[in-house]
């Protein structure tokens, strides 16, 4: 169990929790995508094939799991059957993930699964419903972080930099999942 902070809900914990999950409903953990802090609001410049540039949340590893789920095989050339994220929004960091996820499910026939089970990726109506929830979500948080950012501002005018600070994280703990 973990005794600090530090330790609570890192990665080695999220594996841990992540394994118990899968171990329980009979799957079997063949291969860790250790993705790296991919933020959605960092976009890059991605060309496309046309010439043009996109604008897109970059995610090798992500990407990288979900070409290797289509084929059917772990880095380590093991099969793979599906693909489960620790939480819902290691889907969605764009609108373009979740897209490729659905299309693996649909069209691959191999289940994605979100493990606090926000998402059902499984059905066409989770499926369409999935769409709804990431927007709102979206929105959700670009709300928090502007009244976050207000708060910020207030604080600074009447120079509480410590307060404001507190203020921005306590208005991003209401929002995450627990």
């Amino acid at each position: 169990n973990p005794t600090s902070g530090v330790e609570i809900n890192n990665r080695l914990e999220q594996i841990r929790i992540a394994t118990e999950k899968i171990e329980e409903r009979g799957g079997t953990v063949t291969y860790i995508y250790d993705e790296p802090h991919t933020s959605a609001w960092k976009k890059k410049p991605i060309p496309q094939p046309d010439g043009t540039v996109k604008w897109l949340v970059h995610r090798p590893v992500y990407e990288g799991a979900i070409r290797d789920l289509k084929k059917g095989f772990d880095p380590n050339g093991l099969p793979i059957h599906a693909l489960a994220v620790v939480f819902d929004h290691r889907l969605t960091r764009d609108m373009r993930h979740l897209q490729d996820a659905k299309e693996v499910v649909e069209y691959h026939d191999r289940p994605v699964i979100d493990l606090s089970g926000i998402l059902n990726l499984l059905t066409e109506e989770g499926r369409e419903n999935a769409d709804y929830q990431v927007k709102a979500g979206i929105a959700l948080l670009k709300k928090q972080a502007e009244s976050a950012g207000r708060k910020i501002q207030s604080a600074a005018l009447v120079g509480d930099n410590t307060a404001a600070t507190v203020a921005y994280w306590k208005s991003l703990l209401e929002v995450l999942p627990r």
